[in-house]
């Protein structure tokens, strides 16, 4: 068949990925819930499109039938991963999706023997985030011997879409989070932050609870992984104060509900002007318990247009050739993937180079 399906794309993101996937030569057959949206962006683009929810198991697998590929946009993933993924292993098609999610990536990693057993490829997060943090830490971690510590600081954030919001809203609750001796290890909000010294800037970042840090550990079985966002002093000392409150009231439902409106209602995701020009880094350094250490760093187009770029050559590689089993973008296209986009550029850093200061 060597068709595949965009589903959740009446989104920010969904509409890039449209524009991305025409630009190569792409039809793919729009999905979602909302028949009305859906139609009005059928029409502008001119593409094939259905309307089912995931609450039908077998509508799901009858639409499924139908492609070889699903591209998930939905979100949160938490309530929407396992739907297609069980859906997939009837049919038989590949399953894609742009989740950062971390208790979803969890789930997503237990289906991989049904994945190969049924010959399947599962890939979460092809998105910027995964696709740049996993295959960084991919290369530098082969970079010395005995990688003990791999440390990730993702500056790309300008201004979030509103699906990234939502899908970020469950994970916060849940506090700070890294890996310790291969395991999610619970911290306070606050804790843990450093000041960097990333190219060309001094940043101060927080550890974040991130997907990226079971991906960086499902690629390269590092011990010890954090994963940092940039975050403003002013702003990690309030966090350390009352990040607890904070949680739990974002982590009621009507706290969700406030948070899910005023997102809907205010937040719109970089405009025209941002996706041109604004450029993201990501940044990682891995070392040992000899004292060897290696760093380097990615660039890329913003992070969103990025992402667009990324999902679609995914989808272009798993039409191609498929890999089954639940895989990480590097375990499944290797960590020189970064390298096939325009305008991506990885630089290796001195090895005796500061690192913190």
């Amino acid at each position: 068949m060597n068709t595949w399906m965009l589903y959740g794309c009446t989104g920010y993101s969904g509409k890039l990925i449209i524009k991305e996937a025409l630009k190569r030569g792409h039809r793919p057959i729009l999905a979602g819930r909302n028949g009305i949206q859906l139609a009005s962006m059928a029409e502008k683009f001119s593409l094939p499109y259905t309307v089912f929810s995931l609450d039908d198991h077998s509508k799901i697998v009858q639409e499924l039938s139908k492609v070889d590929v699903v591209l998930n946009l939905a979100g949160p993933y938490i309530n929407t991963c396992e739907v297609f993924i069980r859906a997939c292993l009837v049919t038989g098609a590949h399953y894609l999706d742009l989740c950062n999610e971390i208790y979803a990536l969890k789930k997503i990693f237990n289906y991989q023997v049904m994945a190969q057993n049924r010959g399947i490829t599962i890939i979460p997060d092809v998105g910027f985030n995964t696709v740049s943090a996993d295959c960084l830490a991919k290369y530098i971690s082969d970079k010395i011997d005995n990688p003990y510590k791999i440390d990730i600081c993702i500056d790309a954030l300008n201004k979030p879409s509103p699906g990234t919001i939502k899908g970020c809203v469950d994970v916060f609750t849940k506090g700070g989070l890294t890996i310790k001796n291969k395991k999610l290890t619970a911290i306070p909000y606050g804790s843990g932050s450093k000041k960097l010294e990333l190219p060309g800037q001094i940043v101060y970042a927080s550890p974040t609870p991130m997907g990226d840090l079971l991906t960086i550990l499902k690629s390269t079985d590092i011990p010890e992984i954090t994963v940092y966002l940039p975050s403003h002093p002013v702003v990690i000392e309030v966090l350390k104060l009352i990040g607890p409150v904070l949680m739990r009231l974002v982590a009621s439902k009507s706290g969700k509900e406030v948070i899910f409106y005023l997102t809907d209602k205010f937040i719109k995701g970089p405009d025209d002007l941002l996706l041109n020009t604004k450029r993201a880094l990501v940044w990682g350094s891995v070392s040992n318990s000899q004292g060897e250490h290696f760093e380097a760093f990615i660039e890329t187009p913003e992070a969103y247009l990025f992402t667009s770029m990324s999902a679609v050559r995914a989808v272009e590689r798993v039409l191609d050739d498929s890999f089954p089993g639940v895989h990480t973008p590097s375990q499944a296209f290797g960590c020189d993937f970064i390298k096939d986009f325009e305008s991506v550029k990885r630089t290796d850093l001195s090895y005796n180079e500061k690192i913190w200061i």
